[in-house]
Formats: structure tokens, C-alpha cells, sequence
């Protein structure tokens, strides 16, 4: 552990020194054409949208929209949401400018603790002459959280005697916290009518959520020999702290978690139709469906929106009639398929601090694990796998981690990161993916991969589409298809780092 915390602090002192390289900043790319409707979805007027307009804040952010500093200065100074004003500071750090840096400075002082932080995080990203004493200041006048990420951000730029100035108390920070609430689930013995403790568990994983308080944790209990068919949404109502993250936990001693979206429906309810199609009842709306014919061979079928768009390897679902087609080619039917009910097995849905560990998904129509509008999500010691799209995906959440985790069999990628800037990847494989084991596009910037492997996929590790800086610290990509790690034209190269 404290090895793995070395070279994550090693990494990020590269990065901060590398990123905006001596050759000067890239010519940035145009901004999205969506970027106007973000605009006008932040500047929404009433708090019923408040979720909508932080996510329209972070896009902003991520992809350095200009026209976008003042509106986000505003809501800086003045938004009745801290969670935006702390999204403000987030955006305005990568946009940068010197109104942005004046801003931040005048916000050092928000009286909420996760906008200061973000306004440290932000300002690091523009040290000089006034800034970093500002910060020393800053430290010396706040909390622990506070004045441990000034030191962080000036040791990480470099500035290593400033760091060691600072002399705020640290113990606080390393004590463990008692979480604000502890739910257990037990989806073989449990009850959603119990009281949610080690003793009455609840019965379904979304009984437990409800029950469950920001920065709470929730022991979720496995089923021996059968998968957890329910979806779970992580909603931001739950988003914790960086000290306390909400966390999705496997009850120890207990058979591990596999989640799976899906019903099996056995071969005795289906019945023929001309050529290769098979019909029986479904009541909700199906989302894709998986055909095992071994532990280790699934054959997956997408879901089409109209019947004329039916064809061998798809599925669709009769809305009227209740029903699901099925069009298996030349595959026969197998003694079971799992129909999917949801297009992800677990989603955190603009929940920040959000912490996953111990948790396996196995049939997912979209992404097996997905973090959206959200921000320092991690997934640990995680499993995915026969996903239609991407075995984990980030998209618009900075800052997330996937540590020990595996994808596996995914039709496109093990692990996607769109929009996702300082996302690291440690210790994790990507095995037999259709397309990329770790894929980084569209502004993911200074990513890591430390210690991935990638074997079996068409490609091994790649930074596409405006994904500059991304670095890869003793990386394994022998075996893919093709390439193994690819920065494509349209990211500004980074760096590939051998582990001694």
C-alpha cells in the first residue's frame, strides 16, 4: 500500500511539472457546440435543476469553454449551491486567465470547506509570485483538510520549501472516522421490512440506499452461486466527502456481490418464429440480451429500437404486445437467456466521493460500472464482464480511480474515460475487449495508467481526442491486436514510464 502511494505521489509530481510543457500550451480545439445550452442549463434561475447545472458547470470546465469565465465567476461569487460554487472553482482552475485566478483568490474564504478545497486544487494550476503565498495563507488559517492539500499542491509544483512552511496540525486528517451510517443488505436472508442492521439486513440493494445517509456505508452480502439481478443508482443525494466517501462495500465473510441487471428466462418459455427468431413475454422494457453457451463464451445481442431493424444478433422489444424478439443468426438457443432491465449494472449519477470495492458485475447492455457528473469516484478491486459497451466508464468524473479492478470480454472497451481529466488507472487488466483495453478520450487530460495490463484486445492503451499528458508507469500491453500504447494525433503526447 504505501508502495502504490509512492508512485501515485511520483506520478502526480510528474504530471503537475510536465503538464504545459516547455513548448507551451496546445492551441485549444473549438469549443463543443453543445456549449451554449450548458451555459444556459448553469445560469437556470430555480433550485429544482441543481444536479443538471452542477454537470453543466464540470463540462464547461473540462472542455476549457472561454466563453463560459464570467458566467462561472458569477456563480462562484454567488451561487446558492456549494456544490456549484465548488464546480465553479473546478472549471475556472482549468480555463484559467487572470479574472479566474483573481476570482479564486477571492474565494479563499467561501464558508463552505469543498468549495476552499477546490479553490486550492484550482489555484495549483496557476502558482507564481502571489498565489502561493496566498495559499500558505490560506493554511494557516483553515482546517487540516485545507492545509494538507496546500501542501500537497506546493510540493507537487515543486515548490518544496513553501510545502514544508506549513505547520497546521495533520493527525486529524490520518483518524478514522466513524461513518454517518452503516446499512447491510442480504439479498438471501435479508428483509427490506428489517431495520437495515447486521442483524435484520434489508433484501434489495436500493431499500439499503434509501436508508442510507452521505458518507454512510452500505455491506452488501453476495447469493451463493446466482448474481444480485437488480440495477443500482447511486444518486447525488448521496455524494460524500473526500474524507468520508459513501461507500458500496462487500460484507466481509460473506459470497462476493456479482450484480446483474437481467432475468433468465429458460428455453421452455420461448417459442419459435419463422427463420432464427424467438419470441416470449417480457413485461419491461428489455435493453439487450445475453446468450451463455459456456462460463466463458457469451454471445450478446443489442437492442434495436423498431422490428425492421431486426437482424441476426439483435433483439427487440414489443412495447404493445409485452414481448421480446429475439434473431440468433445461425446460434441455437441456449437452456437460458438473461434479459437486461437497465442499460448499467451500477451507475453513480452525480454522486461525489463515492468509493466501490468488492463489488463483480457480470451482463450489462451498456457499461458494467458507470460514474457520471461525478467527481473522485473509485472502484476497487472490481470485476466486469460481457458488457455490450464498456466494462467501466467515466464520463465527466474527474479524478476517479480504478485500483485492482479487471474487464473482461466487454464488446468495445474494458475501461472508458471520456471527459475525465486526472483519472488514474492502478493495477487493473484489461483482457479480451473488443476494441481498447484503456481507452482516454475527448479532454481526458493528465490521466496515469500505473502498473495496467492490457492483453487480448484490439488495442492496448490509448489517448485519443484531445487527451494530452497522459502518462503510462510500468505498463504491460504484450498480446493485443493491434498497438499497445497509441497517443493519437489531436492529444499531446505523454509519457511512457518503466518501473524500476
Amino acid at each position: 500500500m504505501q508502495r502504490n502511494l509512492l508512485i501515485l505521489f511520483l506520478a502526480g509530481i510528474l504530471l503537475a511539472c510536465s503538464s504545459g510543457s516547455p513548448g507551451g500550451p496546445a492551441a485549444r480545439p473549438a469549443p463543443p457546440k453543445e456549449s451554449g445550452a450548458w451555459l444556459a442549463t448553469l445560469d437556470y434561475p430555480d433550485d429544482d435543476r441543481d444536479v443538471e447545472r452542477r454537470l453543466a458547470a464540470l463540462k464547461l470546465g473540462v472542455h476549457r469553454v472561454e466563453a463560459a469565465r464570467e458566467s462561472l465567476i458569477r456563480h462562484l461569487q454567488n451561487d446558492r449551491d456549494p456544490r456549484v460554487r465548488e464546480i465553479a472553482a473546478y472549471a475556472l482552475g482549468r480555463i484559467g486567465g487572470p479574472t479566474a485566478a483573481e476570482a479564486l483568490l477571492a474565494a479563499r474564504e467561501d464558508p463552505s470547506v469543498e468549495v476552499r478545497l477546490a479553490v486550492v486544487e484550482a489555484l495549483a494550476t496557476h502558482l507564481d509570485g502571489r498565489v502561493a503565498p496566498a495559499l500558505v495563507e490560506m493554511a494557516d488559517q483553515n482546517d487540516e483538510r485545507v492545509s494538507l492539500a496546500v501542501a500537497r499542491a506546493l510540493a507537487e509544483a515543486g515548490r518544496l520549501d513553501e510545502s514544508w512552511k506549513i505547520t497546521a496540525p495533520r493527525e486529524a486528517v490520518f483518524e478514522e472516522k466513524q461513518p454517518a451510517t452503516a446499512v447491510y443488505v442480504d439479498p438471501t436472508a435479508g428483509a427490506d421490512e428489517g431495520d437495515g442492521s447486521a442483524q435484520k439486513p434489508f433484501r434489495t440493494i436500493q431499500r439499503g440506499l434509501t436508508a442510507l445517509s452521505p458518507g454512510g456505508t452500505l455491506w452488501l452480502a453476495g447469493v451463493k452461486d446466482e448474481p444480485i439481478r437488480e440495477a443500482v443508482a447511486i444518486p447525488a443525494a448521496l455524494s460524500g466527502d473526500p474524507r468520508r466517501p459513501t461507500r458500496l462495500l462487500a460484507w466481509p465473510g460473506r459470497p462476493r456481490p456479482v450484480l446483474s441487471p437481467t432475468t433468465a428466462i429458460t428455453a421452455a418459455a420461448w417459442q419459435k418464429q419463422a427463420d432464427s427468431r424467438w419470441r416470449a413475454k417480457a413485461e419491461r422494457q428489455v435493453f439487450g440480451a445475453f446468450l451463455p453457451a459456456a462460463p466463458d463464451q457469451v454471445e450478446i445481442l443489442a437492442a434495436v429500437a423498431n422490428p425492421g431493424e431486426l437482424k441476426p444478433n439483435t433483439c427487440w422489444w414489443d412495447a404493445e404486445k409485452k414481448e421480446v424478439v429475439l434473431d440468433l443468426g445461425p446460434a441455437s438457443l441456449p437452456k437460458t437467456v438473461e434479459l437486461a432491465y437497465a442499460e448499467d449494472a451500477l451507475v453513480v449519477n452525480g454522486a461525489h466521493d463515492v468509493w466501490i470495492q468488492g463489488i463483480d458485475v457480470r451482463f450489462a447492455p451498456d457499461s458494467g460500472f458507470d460514474a457520471e457528473g461525478a467527481r473522485r469516484v473509485s472502484f476497487l478491486d472490481c470485476r466486469a464482464e460481457f458488457c455490450d459497451r464498456h466494462g467501466f466508464f467515466f464520463y465527466y468524473s474527474p479524478a476517479g480511480l480504478i485500483s485492482g479492478c479487471r474487464a473482461e470480454r466487454c464488446r468495445f472497451q474494458g475501461v472508458s474515460v471520456r471527459s475525465s481529466p486526472r483519472t488514474v488507472v492502478l493495477d487493473s487488466t484489461a483482457i479480451d475487449n473488443g476494441v481498447d483495453g484503456f481507452l482516454f478520450l475527448y479532454d481526458s487530460d493528465d490521466c496515469l495508467a500505473v502498473r495496467a495490463k492490457a492483453t487480448g484486445n484490439f488495442r492496448g492503451i490509448s489517448f485519443i481526442e484531445g487527451s494530452d499528458y497522459g502518462r503510462v508507469i510500468g505498463g504491460d500491453c504484450a498480446g493485443n491486436r493491434q498497438g499497445t500504447i497509441v497517443f493519437e494525433s489531436g492529444s499531446i503526447g505523454g509519457q511512457v514510464v518503466p518501473l524500476p
